[in-house]
């Protein structure tokens, strides 16, 4: 059943836009790649959002840099994770009828896993952006009918190309367009509409290039994202416009690819080390570089470019050090029991948090105390936020994602999977696989599984 393996590790991911759940099943795991290490990458994906938190909630010009890198992590994330599950439903794929039934099935798991909190936060934007909902909410609230009418209400979206963009995920094109992102709190859904636009893509990307060309067409996607950013950059000198397009987002996505492009064959596995290490060290060299430039010059196309580059390098050191397995300190913090919950937690996370810190803010005011936030930032709102973020998380992980995130039992991603002969299954029922075209038998290995 399964080609060139002779054990198959199955292990579950929760995971945000990466950011999103996955069940991945992988092959030819390089040392130390336990169940531990899937800890580290939950460690990794609750640091990342709580890095976008920070910077949404503190002033901008102080913190914006941690927002920055958390998206490019959960970029890294969602490429090496999406690339890895795609390569082994490849390896399995023997004829085209089973390639078009894991691609299918690969479609069918990501709108259980991201649709349904996408569009039921949107639903409720829609009823909570008409005025008069507003205040009757707020009526439960307030008796005093003439602090009442006082109330900031948030103005509603009337534009239709707005509530076009975000019901189709293509909201980052709008802010390529426009100059500008969407507004609060719509303005952090552009880079779930990038994930989405890749998730489209790169299944037949990589189950349609031959293999031999893959490495080459790898290159080229990762080459195409500092290009990207360049060209849009001289089109209208515009950061936002710069960074916000797909292709420009794509050599964090292929960076992530390309570790697992390593990780999934053993005869690649050896220069994972040598990558990293290129990586890390051209990555902060890079970094020292931009920070000296900026303080003797404007900002500029070199620094838009690159900026990224130097992000995208760093976070694919980290993940693959974390996929082998950090030891020590990093190692006892990153699978820390309540850093990895909030990593399981962390799509919902970056969902809500925007809509959370305007109600909030909209509370205080509604309670007569807008003194607590003044200026919708500080260090006072970034608790608040994170502790009703994932409070409100937690509630809508475990009792709306995750029951709809288990019909995707019914959608595995190869048909093999779904119809076990009679042998196999019953060597599954004991805890054993049977590897029919070794004629061996493999214990499946105990793996800690997120949660999800």
């Amino acid at each position: 059943m399964f080609k060139n393996s002779t054990e198959n590790d199955a292990f579950r991911i929760a995971s945000y836009s990466g950011m999103c759940e996955y069940t991945m099943q992988t092959t030819n795991l390089s040392p130390g790649a336990t169940g531990n290490y899937m800890r580290q990458l939950d460690g990794l994906r609750a640091l990342a959002v709580i890095a976008v938190i920070f910077s949404h909630t503190l002033p901008v010009t102080k913190v914006s840099s941690f927002g920055w890198l958390g998206v490019r992590s959960f970029y890294v994330l969602s490429g090496f994770l999406i690339t890895g599950i795609l390569l082994r439903a490849k390896e399995e794929s023997s004829t085209s009828a089973d390639a078009w039934y894991s691609l299918r099935s690969f479609y069918i798991r990501r709108l259980l896993r991201i649709f349904p909190l996408y569009y039921l936060v949107l639903g409720i934007c829609v009823l909570l952006a008409l005025v008069p909902i507003q205040t009757y909410l707020a009526s439960f609230f307030v008796s005093d009918t003439s602090r009442l009418a006082a109330i900031e209400t948030c103005p509603p979206i009337k534009i239709h190309w707005v509530w076009t963009s975000l019901f189709t995920y293509t909201s980052n094109w709008q802010a390529v367009i426009q100059g500008h992102g969407l507004p609060e709190p719509y303005s952090h859904f552009w880079t779930l509409a990038v994930e989405e636009q890749f998730y489209l893509f790169w299944p037949v990307f990589v189950f349609f290039l031959p293999r031999r060309a893959f490495p080459y067409g790898l290159i080229a996607v990762i080459l195409s994202g500092p290009l990207s950013r360049f060209l849009i950059w001289h089109w209208n000198g515009n950061q936002t416009s710069a960074s916000g397009a797909t292709f420009s987002c794509l050599d964090a996505l292929g960076g992530g690819a390309a570790l697992a492009f390593l990780t999934h064959y053993n005869r690649l596995s050896c220069y994972r080390k040598s990558v990293g290490a290129f990586c890390v060290l051209i990555g902060s060299l890079l970094f020292a570089v931009l920070v000296f430039m900026k303080t003797k010059y404007e900002w500029h196309a070199t620094s838009v470019v690159f900026k990224d580059v130097s992000a995208t390098l760093v976070c694919t050191w980290i993940v693959n050090r974390a996929t082998t397995g950090f030891t020590g300190a990093v190692k006892r913090f990153l699978e820390w029991r309540p850093l990895v919950y909030v990593g399981t937690i962390s799509y919902g996370m970056y969902v809500y948090h925007m809509f959370l810190i305007s109600v909030l803010s909209w509370l205080a005011v509604v309670f007569g105390r807008p003194d607590i936030f003044p200026n919708k930032d500080g260090l006072q709102l970034f608790i608040y936020v994170s502790l009703a973020t994932i409070a409100v998380a937690s509630l809508s992980w475990h009792f709306f994602e995750k029951p709809l995130n288990n019909l995707k039992k019914h959608f595995p991603y190869s048909q093999k999977s779904r119809f076990p002969s009679c042998t196999e299954s019953q060597a599954m029922r004991t805890g054993e696989r049977s590897l029919l075209s070794e004629g061996q038998q493999a214990r499946t290995p105990q793996v800690d599984f997120a949660a999800g």
